[in-house]
């Protein structure tokens, strides 16, 4: 399995999880987006694929950033953790 699918599967993931209809909320002649209190386990089921995230870019990024890498990795890693 390369990055390119990890990254896939991890936004694809987080979409799914968050996939929560939207309603449509008049208020004060003002129109505004209103969504539902999503279920403590799927929040946290995100939080755990937004981890793969930062971490596959941590990955991608680092052929990029080089000596950088390891100033920044570690620090982003953990902040997610």
């Amino acid at each position: 399995m390369d990055w390119s699918n990890i990254f896939n599967y991890s936004v694809t993931a987080i979409w799914m999880l968050n996939i929560v209809p939207f309603n449509l909320a008049i208020v004060d002649q003002l129109t505004h987006l209103v969504s539902p209190q999503l279920p403590w386990y799927q929040t946290i089921l995100a939080s755990f694929e937004a981890t793969w995230v930062v971490y596959v870019l941590n990955d991608v990024l680092s052929c990029l950033t080089r000596k950088y890498t390891t100033y920044y990795a570690v620090k982003s890693s953990l902040s997610t953790g």
